[in-house]
C-alpha cells in the first residue's frame, strides 16, 4: 500500500568491487529487492535481476542486509514496506 514518508537510508556503504571484476575491467548492475521493516532493518534479500550474471551478487548479498533505514511510516506509524534497488558496479565510481 501507499506510504505517508518513504523509508530513508541512513549510511549505507556500498558493495565492494570484487577484484577479479575490476581487474578484468568488468562493469554490471544488480536488482535487489528487500524489505525494510519497521525497524529500518533489512529482511528478506533477494536478486531480482543482474547483469553479467554471478558477478556481483554475492557482494551485493553480504552488504545489503547491513544497511539501515529510517522506517516508512503511514498514518504516523512506522510500517514494512519493500523496497527495490538497482546497483551499478562502474570502475569509475569506486
Amino acid at each position: 500500500g501507499q506510504v505517508d514518508e518513504a523509508p530513508r537510508a541512513m549510511g549505507q556503504a556500498l558493495p565492494s568491487y570484487p577484484r577479479r571484476a575490476r581487474r578484468m575491467g568488468i562493469e554490471g548492475w544488480v536488482k535487489v529487492r528487500f524489505l525494510v521493516d519497521h525497524n529500518g532493518r533489512v529482511q528478506r534479500v533477494k536478486i531480482m535481476e543482474e547483469s553479467p550474471s554471478g558477478v556481483f551478487d554475492k557482494t551485493v548479498m553480504d552488504t545489503v542486509p547491513r544497511w539501515r533505514f529510517r522506517p516508512a511510516k503511514r498514518a504516523g506509524q512506522a510500517v514494512d514496506v519493500w523496497v527495490e534497488k538497482t546497483i551499478r558496479f562502474e570502475m569509475e565510481t569506486w
